[in-house]
């Protein structure tokens, strides 16, 4: 597909993007839903173009896409059907189009939701609301455009299959909606329809998978919560959990990220480590068989990593995107 130049990767359900040095980004995989952006609704099997430049940021979940401009402005494309591109409207789009005018500085893709974070700190959503994942603290089952859900102090965010999780600049964790699983990590199973305090401080880095979240600290450590079915908290059971747990054989992790069953750990030595449903070789060690602990995929020069539905994507020092799985 795409050799060197890429700078950061994203993986969706079916679909994957890149963002390239040069401000384009490329996607490739499943369009049904005209999620790749480029007019069309045929699947494609290498990357095409879906955005000619200046982009800062991209983000790909369920079958939508969203870009991040330099300017601020965010971009949207795909399935629509919940309110998920924000545009004022429930019909999907083919190509990118302007959701959010300026100010924009984190966007994240969820199964049917979108979250934005604006320079402000403020937190805006649209999209499916059945559990509460818009963090709006009111029941309604859907917005079409954006609205605020947190009014200051958050640096960034991550939107699961039905929840989301809120970094704050204090490096305080909060979560909203779906909770069936314990993936909120407050102890409980009940899902919340405003975002709750589930991570007290030090946390840099969050992911939010298909039934659970990840938390990265200063220190290098990883806590995760939430479905465990498959081993994907990497704790050698196959016991969920309701509350935020640390992972105790991974240290100097650096990025985390958390597909629908499976987890990725990217280490400070460039190396790659994975856990959790293997079915697709989506864990990308050799086998279709899943771990319950965390086994190292990439030994040396991984600088990002993005876990999809059921594959992985590793970007390496070249520029050069790794992929695996279905």
């Amino acid at each position: 597909g795409l050799s060197g130049g890429v700078k950061a990767v994203a993986a969706g359900w079916y679909h994957s993007m890149a963002l390239k040095q040069d401000g384009s980004a490329w996607a490739t995989g499943r369009n049904n839903n005209g999620q790749l952006g480029d007019g069309t609704l045929i699947d494609k099997i290498s990357f095409v173009q879906a955005f000619p430049g200046a982009v800062l940021a991209v983000a790909a979940c369920g079958f939508h896409s969203i870009v991040l401009r330099q300017d601020g402005s965010v971009w949207a494309v795909g399935k629509n059907d919940f309110g998920q591109l924000g545009d004022g409207s429930n019909i999907e789009k083919h190509r990118f189009v302007k959701v959010v005018s300026v100010g924009a500085k984190a966007v994240s893709a969820g199964g049917e939701h979108s979250l934005v974070v604006k320079q402000d700190g403020s937190v805006w959503a649209t999209g499916c609301n059945m559990y509460g994942q818009l963090g709006m603290q009111v029941f309604i089952t859907y917005r079409n455009i954006f609205v605020k859900t947190l009014s200051r102090g958050v640096e960034t965010v991550a939107a699961g299959l039905e929840h989301s999780m809120v970094l704050n600049q204090d490096g305080s964790v909060w979560a909203a909606g779906m909770n069936d699983r314990g993936q909120l990590g407050d102890g409980s199973s009940t899902p919340k329809r405003g975002f709750v305090k589930v991570f007290a401080t030090d946390a840099t880095a969050i992911a939010a998978g298909g039934y659970h979240s990840m938390v990265l600290k200063q220190n290098g450590k990883v806590w995760v919560t939430g479905d465990n079915t498959y081993g994907q908290l990497g704790d050698m059971s196959m016991i969920s959990k309701q509350k935020m747990q640390i992972i105790p054989d991974i240290h100097g992790a650096v990025a985390v990220a958390a597909g629908m069953s499976h987890s990725l750990v990217l280490r400070i030595d460039g190396s790659v480590w994975a856990a959790g449903k293997n079915n697709y070789g989506q864990l990308g060690y050799g086998t279709v068989i899943s771990t319950r602990i965390f086994v190292v995929v990439v030994t040396s020069g991984a600088q990002s990593v993005a876990a999809g539905a059921w594959h992985s994507m590793v970007m390496n020092e070249y520029g050069d995107i790794l992929a695996t799985g279905a």
